[in-house]
This record gives structure tokens, C-alpha cells and sequence, in this order.
């Protein structure tokens, strides 16, 4: 049987991982529990992540890495940007449901001391999420959709909660069951309370 190449032994680990923690949590997420469910050692593991910052490190960028290629190509679309927020929030919540990897588990991992990178990380995006967000909103101010006088900064905010709202609750019910119809009906009436106020003006 060939061996494996080391990038294919390294998605595995990654798969791995993420299966454990989306579905056992982090109590069950040791480099010895990833390396007995790959069928490899121990040291093995340490020959591609040098300690589990590392290697949750590489999960994220797995999610990550896909996920900001994908909104980028979503910004740079012509087209309704009040859809395009619409599709924003679906292309987010598709991502974090395909590759099983749950962000909000991380926090709790994310401030303890030894993984201040992970910290950085999970900020990064968010701040990349949130610039992107304010971005699709201006547009919506620049063609018309809504008033004028948004405040652009509260209503990405506000966007942000229904995205963190939904994966809490995916997070609580264990179940991607309706959470995309959920997110897109709140989303519906979030763009409508928009439209309606450049409508009242």
C-alpha cells in the first residue's frame, strides 16, 4: 500500500480533530485521542503540528481560508447589495455547517493564555467579516436601498448578532435543522426594517 503524502496525513489529522470537537467537545481533544482515531502515533501528529494551537490552528484555516476566498468573490459581484448581504449570511452559516467546525467552541480555548494565536485568529476573521458586512452596506446606501443616513456601523452589528445568534443556536441544538430558513427569515425582515425606513423618509 503507497504511504501517504504528508498533506493528505495532515487533512486527515485536521478532519479528525474537528470531528472530535464538534462532536465530543474539547475534553475528548488530545494529540493522543486524534493520533489512536488516525491510526498513527503520537509523534506522528507532532510531525506536522507542533502542539494543539498548532493543530486547532490548522482547523481553523481550514474553514477560514475557503470561507474569506468565497465572501471575496461575493464583494466583488455587481448586483442588489440588500442580496448580497442575504447571501453573505447563507454563504457564513454554509461554510461552518459543510466543514463541521463550529467557531463559538473555540472561545472558551481561545483565552487561555497559551493559545493567544488562536485569539488573533478568531478576531481576524471577525474583524474580516464585520469589514465585509460594513462594505455590502454601504453599497446598499450607494444604490439607494436605504437611507441615507444609516448607521452603517450599527446595522453591521446588528447583522454580526443574527450570524452569532444562529450558531449558538446550532451550537444548543446540536442540529443544523431550519437554521438556514431561520437566518434567512430574519435576515428578510432585517432588510425589509431597512428598505421601509428610506421608504418613510
Amino acid at each position: 500500500m503507497p504511504r501517504k503524502t504528508s498533506e493528505i496525513r495532515k487533512s486527515e489529522i485536521i478532519a479528525t480533530a474537528r470531528e472530535i470537537i464538534f462532536f465530543e467537545g474539547f475534553s475528548n481533544f488530545t494529540i493522543r485521542t486524534v493520533a489512536m482515531r488516525v491510526g498513527i502515533s503520537e509523534a506522528a501528529i507532532y510531525r506536522h503540528f507542533a502542539n494543539k494551537e498548532e493543530l486547532m490552528l490548522g482547523m481553523l484555516e481550514s474553514l477560514f481560508g475557503p470561507w474569506r476566498d468565497a465572501i471575496a468573490s461575493l464583494i466583488a459581484e455587481n448586483g442588489i447589495a440588500t442580496e448580497k448581504l442575504q447571501k453573505l449570511v447563507e454563504l457564513h452559516l454554509h461554510h461552518l455547517i459543510i466543514m463541521q467546525l463550529n467557531p463559538v467552541l473555540f472561545f472558551s480555548e481561545a483565552i487561555r493564555p497559551e493559545n493567544t494565536r488562536l485569539l488573533e485568529v478568531l478576531n481576524s476573521n471577525m474583524q474580516f467579516l464585520l469589514k465585509n458586512i460594513r462594505q455590502i452596506l454601504i453599497q446598499a446606501v450607494e444604490q439607494h436601498l436605504v437611507c441615507k443616513s444609516l448607521d452603517v456601523d450599527a446595522a453591521a452589528a446588528c447583522v454580526i448578532g443574527i450570524l452569532q445568534t444562529s450558531v449558538i443556536k446550532w451550537t444548543l441544538q446540536r442540529s443544523d435543522d431550519g437554521l438556514r430558513e431561520g437566518s434567512a427569515a430574519i435576515m428578510q425582515f432585517f432588510s425589509t426594517l431597512m428598505t421601509s425606513q428610506r421608504k418613510s423618509k
